[in-house]
């Protein structure tokens, strides 16, 4: 079992100036980048604030040409486990340097000279990172799968994520009230079939985008919400879209669980737990070769993948892509509202491709119902003109059967004692079990 990332708490004010701003997650993966140069420093100290504040001061009593060697060393020795050992990515030690730089550039008050620092210089000795990952998006039928997953959230979360693109982490700022469906209008204004729903992710902070789900994930979503309500929470706009579980009669006793009136948020840690717990239900994840250190498609990123290569098989075009996807692009704003009005018919040509599987949603139904009403009523026009065919046909050979009847016996349809005779004759001939031909 792997060890959880454990918070450092942190006195240092040179701590305390390195992570100004930051995320919480960066909160949490820069320290532990840090400490590693440090730790290859060699400087004393039990904990990272001691290591910090002894590296000001060493940087105060050296020449900035000890950090710049120091760093330079560093890296060269960890290239090498990078490009001989194979047990340490390019991208890990590009990290640990970004890290390290960002320290000193928050500290360059502290330490003479820092300014003068060649970083660009230095970068050269990195490793090339290689961007083009080779991880792969999850296929439809994998990504069904998982869905079968007995947490009745997995479906939920797996078709937000692989039809909105979303990042795990938006899930912690996402509420009911960032779904807003979006319905099928017609000219007078009305239709009720919905289409799609938007997403507002990252609602009041800088980072704000929205985008948008297909009406299987929304109906799924939306089914998820219905639950909870019946199960006796009250769902508002401010509640949570995924939430903890709570005690019901197919769950054991004994579990920590809480009550369904009481939601309590559930955090990224949680959904990644839910879609491991998923794929090794589904069977998907085997234990990796000898060698091999990844999976051919990652969790949450693949979804993310699986919702960039629909798009790009739908042949999206690429400025609504990364618009989607919240990527930067560096297109003014005052452009920006210009282009929205293209994203959503972009998005409505990619729903076949993003859509997993099928579910029992009102616009379904309704599009069946319709598509049955069309096949009767094609049916029954093609049974009237069948009708209609034959009889036009059955008065052509009554005209030629009466006509025949009055050339043998000689009778002249134009004289009325001879046309009765014709029709007193037809009638005879058409009259069930008769022995007309008999005779």
């Amino acid at each position: 079992m792997k060890n959880k990332k454990s918070k450092i708490i942190i006195t240092s004010p040179a701590l305390k100036a390195f992570l100004y701003g930051k995320a919480p997650k960066s909160r949490l993966d820069y320290p532990r980048r840090l400490k590693m140069v440090l730790d290859f420093f060699g400087l004393p100290g039990e904990t990272l604030n001691e290591q910090a504040e002894t590296f000001i001061q060493k940087a105060k009593e050296k020449d900035i040409v000890w950090v710049q060697h120091s760093i330079m060393d560093f890296i060269e020795h960890y290239r090498k486990r990078v490009e001989i050992d194979k047990d340490l990515s390019a991208g890990t030690l590009k990290n640990y340097f970004l890290a390290f730089k960002l320290f000193v550039e928050m500290n360059d008050d502290k330490i003479p000279g820092a300014e003068t620092i060649k970083w660009k210089r230095i970068a050269k000795g990195l490793p090339d990172v290689d961007y083009n990952a080779k991880d792969r998006a999850p296929t439809k039928e994998e990504l069904r799968k998982i869905c079968e997953h007995t947490d009745r959230r997995t479906k939920p979360i797996v078709y937000v994520m692989t039809s909105s693109g979303i990042r795990i982490g938006a899930w912690e700022s996402l509420r009911w009230k960032h779904i807003k469906p979006i319905k099928n209008r017609n000219r007078n204004g009305n239709g009720d079939e919905i289409i799609a729903a938007e997403l507002i992710v990252y609602d009041r902070e800088p980072e704000r985008y929205s985008t948008y789900m297909t009406p299987e994930a929304y109906y799924a979503l939306k089914g998820w919400m219905d639950f909870r309500a019946l199960e006796g929470e009250e769902i508002s706009g401010e509640s949570p879209l995924i939430r903890d579980l709570w005690q019901t009669t197919n769950i054991p006793y004994g579990a920590n669980l809480g009550l369904a009136k009481y939601p309590q948020l559930l955090k990224t840690a949680g959904i990644k737990k839910i879609l491991r717990n998923a794929v090794r239900q589904a069977g998907l994840r085997q234990p990796l070769p000898e060698g091999e250190k990844r999976h051919p498609w990652k969790l949450s990123h693949g979804m993310r993948k699986y919702f960039e290569t629909a798009l790009e098989k739908a042949r999206t075009r690429q400025f609504n892509v990364d618009r989607l996807m919240s990527h930067k692009t560096g297109i003014a704003d005052h452009y920006r509202r210009q282009l929205e009005e293209t994203v959503l018919e972009d998005y409505l040509l990619a729903i076949d491709e993003l859509s997993i599987g099928t579910v029992d949603t009102p616009a379904l139904q309704k599009q069946v119902t319709k598509l049955t009403e069309e096949a009767v009523k094609n049916e029954t026009e093609s049974l009237k003109k069948t009708v209609a065919d034959m009889a036009l046909r059955q008065t052509a050979i009554e005209s030629v059967l009466r006509k025949i009847i009055a050339d043998e016996q000689d009778w002249n349809p134009n004289n009325p004692d001879e046309k009765k005779r014709i029709e007193e004759t037809f009638e005879r001939i058409l009259k069930p079990n008769n022995n007309f031909f008999s005779e």
